[in-house]
């Protein structure tokens, strides 16, 4: 699951820009607000060719059903609460996988994304 804003969001901002243009006169302010809407456009992107869903494993961790962003936030709220942590079976490896993959989506050209998975392998 990604986070907000879905990729539909982004892409109307991004075309309402387009639309309306920019009404800053500065040129290098304009250059930034066209940089800006090119890296969101990017970003919808790459939401889109990744639609990864963990609604499953998350149902599995929690032990009940539901739509994935209460089970996300139930599991935020467990972990808070010390009701779950690193000795509940599965919770790392999860924990793991979904923040790679937001930061793939997110900042794929982080410099610590590709240590972070070398030293995963390592381990």
């Amino acid at each position: 699951m990604h986070d907000d804003p879905a990729p539909e969001d982004i892409m109307a901002a991004v075309a309402a820009f387009l639309r309306e243009g920019s009404a800053n006169p500065n040129a290098a302010a304009r250059a930034f607000q066209e940089r800006v809407a090119q890296n969101a456009v990017d970003l919808a992107q790459r939401q889109i060719a990744d639609p990864t869903s963990t609604k499953d494993e998350l149902e599995s961790l929690l032990g009940k059903q539901g739509d994935e962003r209460a089970l996300t936030a139930e599991l935020a709220r467990r972990i808070r609460a010390g009701e779950i942590g690193e000795a509940t079976s599965g919770l790392m490896d999860y924990l793991w996988r979904t923040t790679i993959a937001k930061v793939r989506v997110d900042q794929p050209n982080y410099a610590g994304l590709a240590l972070a998975l070398k030293m995963k392998r390592e381990a």
